[in-house]
């Protein structure tokens, strides 16, 4: 690969790194509104969304990590 492509892909590392970023604070938010409702709360459906909303960022986050790693295999 040469060096213009490494750098294009360098680029696209970046902004999903970003991407991650805003993704964590994101989950964290959800998952520190869940921890900060009453229990009643957190088992009825809205806080169970919340949670799971919170699940799902994590998740995404995780993909998007893997995905960043991959692409830094390939500019390596």
């Amino acid at each position: 690969m040469n060096n213009s492509r490494r750098k294009e892909i360098r680029l696209v590392i970046d902004k999903l790194q970003g991407n991650v970023n805003t993704i964590q604070e994101l989950q964290e938010q959800e998952q520190e509104s869940f921890d900060n409702m009453p229990e009643g709360i957190q088992e009825s459906e809205k806080g169970q969304k919340i949670e799971e909303n919170a699940s799902e960022l994590e998740e995404i986050k995780t993909e998007l990590e893997d995905l960043i790693a991959r692409l830094e295999e390939i500019i390596e």
